[in-house]
């Protein structure tokens, strides 16, 4: 049910981390927040960001986030929110014409249940007889260019189309809301966030998740997976991300030494209808411009490195220079990494990050086909246009904070309690406590850890996947002569009571995005983080 999926993904843009409210959970420490703000600056926001990627970034991995196509976005999340809400005073829609939705073609329920009657070439999987298929000798079987067979549940034919016909056809409004719809703001910004993975060596936590999502292996053969057709496509996918990576870290290395001048342009119209330079984004260069511009990020950083760039290139930003070492690592090392992922590609060992992409990936554009889904639709349906390319590997992203408070029991596994436990060394914490009451702690930020008598159960930090280690402030965090942080597990060195508070009082009110400057109010810049709006009401 990939279309539902779709307007939950839109639903969740409105979605926003929730404030402190003071008269419901207590004052905040304001002179505690302060002293905690800096000491968040200092030690958290290296991990938990949030990193705000610019338009190059943007362009390769999720191009309907820039600027170019924002008003497309914007319209396109307003229609969804007036719909959902079914403001009172509006009309209601115009029906459409038979078969026809707000994206793409609605399907007879024949070929919604048959799945046979598109031009689509075969795909990933290899066609499976029908069990019980009553074809005659020689006759055609119906089947699925997804490689399985069409079942239907017991029952006629007829009864099962009367079942789907009961269901909410795509495209048509869910049950109303009341109360206007938001007005989404004509100058909105999409950001794009870039998480930056931890292995789970460096950060120390639990690795039971991660390292079985990556050594669990699944032998996808056994659904008629066509191999060659596999693989190709995967080569496909990498190779296009790769190509994408190249050419926004080659754009990142001519914005940041001055030379955006450089950048492929080409003439446009405004929104007067006169003619302008407009620069030409990633999706949209030709050959020849791909060169050019790669040639020009090359000439850059053969300067920096020899020594003869003047200054203004500024070679000695550390932010360019890491933007010229993975320009250097696409150009030079891409091509035979992507080489080696493929060529060990085994399709009977896949493991499971890897093998549920490849599923998810045909399924999708199996449901985008029988659709009739332009490209566009099919971007945006996707999140944005974005890739969506296996990355197997032991890690756990580090997520931004706002909001976090609200989001206990903590780490993936929900091993900790309370934000103040996670601030401890692991021989400090809770070895065994009680998960499922809804009584939360305003003072060490987490829920009850005590029975209610209303269900729930002990979490035993001992058993396998569920381990409370790592993420942790202690004594001993540098080995000498081993490098920086993080180390094993031990992140930052052990705070003092003072210090715990101080990050406890701050975080009640983190926000990732602000509006004030810290530094020329630091107050403002706190008090964004406070709901103002709602009041507090006792639960019956």
């Amino acid at each position: 049910m990939m279309d539902n999926l779709g307007e939950l993904e839109t639903a969740l843009w409105s979605l926003e981390p929730p404030k402190w409210n003071e008269s419901c959970m207590g004052p905040v420490d304001w002179t505690r927040a302060k002293r905690g703000q800096k000491l968040f600056q200092a030690s958290c926001q290296g991990c938990h960001g949030p990193f705000p990627a610019d338009e190059n970034i943007k362009e390769w991995f999720a191009y309907l986030k820039t600027a170019g196509y924002k008003d497309y976005v914007i319209e396109s999340w307003q229609q969804f929110l007036d719909k959902a809400y079914g403001e009172k005073h509006q009309q209601p829609p115009a029906p459409l014409p038979a078969g026809e939705t707000p994206i793409g073609v609605q399907l007879t329920p024949q070929e919604s249940l048959d799945i046979t009657g598109t031009n689509e070439p075969p795909g990933l999987f290899s066609p499976l007889p029908v069990n019980g298929s009553t074809a005659e000798p020689g006759e055609q079987q119906p089947t699925s260019s997804f490689g399985f067979v069409p079942l239907l549940p017991a029952g006629s034919h007829e009864e099962h189309q009367e079942e789907q016909a009961g269901r909410r056809a795509l495209g048509t409004p869910p049950p109303t809301n009341y109360g206007p719809a938001p007005q989404i703001p004509k100058d909105y910004d999409f950001p794009l966030w870039i998480m930056k993975a931890k292995t789970v060596e460096d950060v120390g936590t639990d690795p039971t998740a991660a390292v079985n999502f990556v050594d669990k292996q699944i032998d996808l053969t056994k659904l008629g997976l066509n191999t060659n057709v596999a693989i190709a496509g995967m080569r496909t996918l990498l190779e296009e991300d790769l190509s994408g990576e190249t050419d926004a870290y080659a754009k990142e290395v001519l914005r940041m030494s001055g030379n955006e001048s450089k950048e492929p342009t080409t003439p446009c119209q405004n929104a007067a209808g006169k003619v302008v330079t407009c620069r030409v984004v990633i999706r949209q260069l030709t050959a020849k411009m791909r060169n050019d511009l790669r040639k020009a990020a090359l000439d850059v950083v053969n300067a920096c490195q020899n020594k003869t760039a003047p200054a203004s290139y500024n070679c000695s930003n550390p932010e360019l220079q890491a933007a010229m070492a993975q320009f250097q690592n696409d150009v030079f090392s891409g091509p035979e990494q992507v080489n080696n992922e493929v060529s060990s590609l085994d399709l009977t060992k896949l493991n499971t990050g890897i093998a549920l992409r490849l599923i998810v990936f045909r399924a999708r554009r199996r449901f985008y086909a029988q659709r009739r889904y332009t490209e566009p639709e099919r971007d945006q349906m996707n999140g944005f246009g974005e890739l969506d390319v296996p990355i197997p590997l032991p890690q756990y992203k580090p997520r931004p904070l706002a909001g976090i408070w609200a989001a206990g029991p903590f780490l993936h596994n929900g091993s900790v309690p309370t934000i103040y436990q996670l601030l401890l060394p692991v021989d400090q914490r809770d070895k065994k406590f009680f998960v499922g009451t809804r009584e939360f702690d305003p003072v060490n930020l987490g829920l009850s850890t005590q029975p209610t008598g209303r269900g729930g159960f002990w979490l035993d930090t001992s058993i396998t996947g569920n381990s409370n280690a790592g993420h942790e402030f202690r004594k001993g965090t540098l080995v000498k002569g081993e490098g920086t942080l993080p180390r094993y597990g031990v992140i930052g060195p052990e705070w003092s009571e003072q210090d715990r508070r101080d990050i406890i009082e701050y975080l009640k009110i983190h926000r990732d995005e602000h509006k004030k400057d810290f530094s020329k109010d630091p107050e403002g810049y706190l008090r964004e983080g406070l709901d103002t709006r709602n009041l507090c009401t006792e639960e019956k």
